[in-house]
C-alpha cells in the first residue's frame, strides 16, 4: 500500500500539472516564438513553473516510490486538467469524459492498494 504521504505528494503534483496545462492553454493565444514574447506572458511562465515545480515534487516521490505505482497514479493530472477546463475555459464534460475520469479513479485506487 502506498503511504499516505506519497499520494498526498502525488495529488499535489497532478493538481500544479492541471493548473500548468491550464495556464499554458491561456497562454497560447498570444503565444510567440521570441524570447521577449514568451517571457513577457505571465500564463505561459505561470503554466512552465507550475510543470517544472510538479516535476520537482515527482522526481523527490521517485526517490521513494516505485516508478510502476507512481506513473498511474499521476493519471489523475487527466481529472484536474478535464474539471480546471471545464470551470475556466467553458469546455465540456461530457459522459464519456465523465466515465473515464470514473476509470481513472478506479484505476488509481487498485494502484494505490497494490502498492
Amino acid at each position: 500500500m502506498v503511504a499516505p504521504w506519497v499520494l498526498g505528494g502525488i495529488l499535489l503534483d497532478s493538481l500544479l500539472a492541471g493548473f500548468g496545462s491550464l495556464l499554458l492553454k491561456r497562454g497560447s493565444s498570444s503565444f510567440s516564438f521570441s524570447l521577449r514574447g514568451t517571457l513577457g506572458n505571465p500564463r505561459l511562465l505561470g503554466g512552465l513553473v507550475a510543470y517544472g515545480s510538479a516535476a520537482m515534487i515527482y522526481v523527490v516521490l521517485l526517490k521513494f516510490e516505485q516508478l510502476s505505482v507512481l506513473y498511474p497514479l499521476g493519471a489523475t493530472t487527466y481529472i484536474w486538467s478535464a474539471l480546471l477546463a471545464r470551470r475556466y475555459l467553458g469546455e465540456d464534460v461530457n459522459t464519456w469524459k465523465v466515465c473515464g475520469i470514473m476509470a481513472i479513479i478506479a484505476g488509481v485506487a487498485l494502484v494505490g492498494l497494490a502498492g
